[in-house]
């Protein structure tokens, strides 16, 4: 969800054997552009043309300096030896989008649009850290509860989080890296990024739906819970991804259901988790306090010495005891802007503006991140 991934087949014999230094991709912040001479060999011949299909104004801004393509074996083919163009456009701003250009592509890029920019050819850097067999992630276990509703256009799924599962989560995963969403017309999958095979939520739709059309965001879902001992009623605010589909052209009206879940994800959905201590969990609570405080003033050595990759794991590891510790998510993204990792710190500016708006430093952190990315424009409105 933090980045739109593009893959162009390259099917047919005129593309055999091809290489990346054969294409030339360009990036702005609103526009793409990709070219190859091979095409114009192909064009001669009768081919359609394909490269076009990938350049136009872009429907929202991206980060030029983060994108990335390459070329890769296309699964599909029927050969064997086909190959696809694959190109990641990282957004400048967390948000979907209902398709990656303004208009058709094939009419290619406004030419008003300036600042571009050749990218060389490259693979994205994997998640840090990737979630393994030790990680304190547990997708499985985050999905509290499930909410659908629908009127005659739209359908709408809120996936209730358990708290203490998403703050481990963002611990060790960027916010734009946390979530991703397969949508097909007649079904949906949802999971979290470097844990693929352990989906929070998948299953087959009543009818169909436009997946171009989908929307998502992260919301707060307040809920009543049990009366306390006073009889006083309480409530209840947890965090929840929203997800919102468009009902396809002849599925509008009443749906009779909305989301047949597949088994292995109803079964996963269980009562919350209370928020009462026991004796054991309140000492465990303390140990944890304890660590991450010795892995902070580890971090800070090593940030002095400028140490910066040693004080970043440390950070994280801190974090993995401390999710919503401000002070640690500040620290990591002061270590990752010195280690040049712009868009990380920048991650980490917005978590930390989240847990403690009214601290200044949260601001001069995204500030610095901005820099680092050149989103100069992103600058004085990002400030309270």
């Amino acid at each position: 969800m933090g980045t739109v991934v593009l893959r162009l087949p390259l099917p047919g014999a005129a593309w055999h054997g091809v290489s990346e230094e054969e294409f030339d991709v360009s990036v702005c912040e609103r526009g793409l552009r990709v070219a190859c001479g091979r095409e114009l060999a192909a064009a001669r011949k009768g081919a359609e043309p394909l490269c076009g299909w990938a350049s136009g104004e872009l429907a929202h801004e991206v980060l030029p300096g983060c994108c990335w393509w390459h070329l890769d074996a296309d699964p599909e083919a029927p050969s064997g030896g086909g190959r696809l163009l694959v190109i990641g456009l990282v957004k400048a701003q967390e948000r979907s989008w209902q398709g990656p250009f303004l208009d058709a592509p094939a009419a290619g890029p406004a030419d008003a649009l300036a600042g571009w920019a050749a990218l060389p050819p490259g693979r994205p850097a994997p998640a840090d850290p990737p979630l393994g067999a030790g990680s304190r992630v547990r997708p499985a276990a985050m999905l509290a509860e499930l909410v659908q509703s629908q009127t005659d256009e739209l359908v709408s799924l809120h996936l209730v989080l358990h708290r203490a599962e998403l703050d481990a989560a963002r611990a060790v995963l960027a916010p734009s890296r946390t979530w991703g969403l397969d949508v097909w017309g007649s079904g949906l999958r949802v999971f979290v990024r470097g844990a693929e095979g352990c989906p929070l939520l998948s299953g087959r739709l009543c009818q169909q739906v436009v997946p171009s059309q989908t929307d998502w965001s992260m919301v707060k879902v307040t809920t009543e819970v049990a009366a306390r001992a006073d009889g006083v009623e309480a409530r209840e605010t947890r965090p929840a991804l929203s997800i919102q589909l468009r009902k396809a052209d002849g599925c509008r009206g009443p749906w009779d259901w909305i989301l047949d879940q597949d088994r292995c994800c109803a079964a996963a959905q269980g009562p919350p988790v209370a928020d009462s201590l026991c004796e054991e969990d309140q000492e465990a609570l303390e140990h944890a306090a304890g660590g991450a405080s010795e892995l902070k003033a580890r971090g800070d050595e090593c940030f002095k010495k400028r140490q910066f990759d040693d004080a970043i794991t440390l950070y994280s590891e801190a974090l993995g005891y401390a999710p919503d510790n401000e002070k640690l998510l500040s620290n990591r993204s002061a270590a990752r802007v010195e280690a040049g990792r712009f868009q990380e710190a920048l991650d980490d500016a917005l978590r930390c503006a989240e847990l403690a708006p009214e601290w200044p430093k949260s601001f001069f952190r995204q500030g610095v991140a901005l820099r680092g990315l050149r989103r100069y424009d992103m600058l004085s409105w990002r400030c309270p």
